[in-house]
């Protein structure tokens, strides 16, 4: 853990609520091991995993008001759910109030709610370790857990799969991100050929 991880996990600790802070600090521990399983900066994925949700618990107003204050671009379905940008404004708040300048990390906690088309690997575990952090209990997850110390591909499509299906079930909108997400395994061929799809 880098230095700045030591003083965001306090500041988390702090800020948060105990719920949430033992969530953040399950992330950032399983994507820390996850990334020294699957050969990445593992001081960069605790950085993103303990940041991912420091703007979970902000009121819709407050998230609003800090992506007009950071002149983020604000689309309709964000404004009708401004929770969907509680990653983003995280991501550049981690910016522009701790200087985190690593394209990687910022991706990772800007989106780890959606997911979008293209993510890279640090990406894919913040991702996953938010869908496998020892809070989370859900069918299917012990078998999720294991293959993402595996098979890291494997285990984003099968998280994918399953947050796409849990949106449809509760009759939500799909963010066109996640839509991308899907799209992008589909056109690299993703989900032919992978077995024990979930």
């Amino acid at each position: 853990m880098s230095n700045l991880g030591r003083d965001l996990d306090k500041l988390m600790q702090d800020k948060l609520t105990s719920f949430r802070y033992e969530h953040v600090k399950g992330v950032a521990d399983i994507s820390e091991e996850l990334a020294k399983r699957h050969g990445l900066n593992p001081k960069a994925a605790y950085l993103a995993g303990i940041y991912h949700d420091a703007l979970r618990e902000e009121s819709k107003k407050s998230l609003l008001a800090l992506a007009a204050r950071y002149q983020m671009n604000v689309e309709d379905m964000e404004r009708e759910y401004p929770v969907l940008l509680h990653g983003p404004v995280a991501a550049r708040a981690l910016e522009e109030e701790f200087g985190v300048k690593d394209e990687s990390v910022l991706e990772a906690i800007a989106c780890h709610t959606t997911g979008k088309a293209g993510m890279d690997d640090l990406a894919k575990i913040v991702y996953l370790a938010d869908m496998i952090e020892p809070t989370r209990e859900y069918p299917g997850v012990e078998r999720l857990r294991k293959l993402a110390y595996n098979d890291l591909e494997q285990a984003f499509y099968v998280s994918v799969k399953h947050n796409i299906l849990h949106v449809i079930d509760r009759k939500k909108k799909l963010h066109k991100h996640t839509v991308a997400c899907w799209n992008d395994f589909v056109d690299l061929g993703g989900p032919i050929g992978i077995k024990g799809k979930g």
